[in-house]
């Protein structure tokens, strides 16, 4: 059951993976490249990790008050689940894909040309799986468990976000597919 349905998910996006990273990638990126205003999405300031500031804060506030003797309630408890699944998907993310794909952003495709993996290499430089893509998933999958009220707009969300990954020239579609299905596991 569960196990076979993994299997199933993992090998659809090993593919749409493969599938990306083959036909869509570079083409994507060609096309984004050069508009102005893509250009302009790429500044420091967008780098920041908003969801992990944010989830952290929450988290510091919600752990305050449980040691003030409150117990969680539904609200708390999600928070608390979307901050440890987000610090368990980028520990994974960070600490173990990244250094094993080793594959460049598109940025520093289009200084090098290269676009291919380059196995355990700078992980600061690697942009295979996304880690924005696994954070968005890993917190929109513990909204989309606890509420289905929130799967069309977690759904909106991670694609709307995922595009604009795209379209800033941060990551190359198949990172995308393979980050969101990281945090979505």
């Amino acid at each position: 059951g569960s196990m076979r349905s993994w299997m199933i998910a993992f090998a659809m996006c090993a593919l749409a993976t493969a599938i990306a990273f083959v036909f869509v990638d570079v083409p994507v990126a060609n096309f984004f490249h050069e508009f102005p205003w893509a250009r302009a999405m790429r500044i420091r300031e967008f780098r920041i990790p908003v969801l992990i500031a944010c989830l952290g804060f929450a988290f510091l506030f919600v752990g305050l008050r449980s040691f003030g003797g409150r117990s969680l309630d539904s609200t708390s408890e999600t928070i608390v689940l979307a901050a440890l699944a987000l610090a368990l998907t980028m520990s994974i993310n960070e600490f173990v894909m990244k250094p094993i794909f080793g594959r460049p952003t598109p940025h520093n495709f289009f200084k090098t040309g290269h676009s291919f993996f380059g196995w355990m290499r700078d992980v600061r430089k690697s942009s295979f799986p996304s880690g924005h893509a696994a954070q968005m998933a890993a917190v929109g999958t513990v909204l989309w468990a606890k509420d289905p009220r929130w799967r069309i707009a977690v759904v909106l969300t991670v694609i709307f976000l995922c595009a604009i990954m795209v379209v800033g020239g941060w990551h190359f579609v198949s990172d995308l597919v393979a980050g969101a299905f990281l945090g979505a596991f």
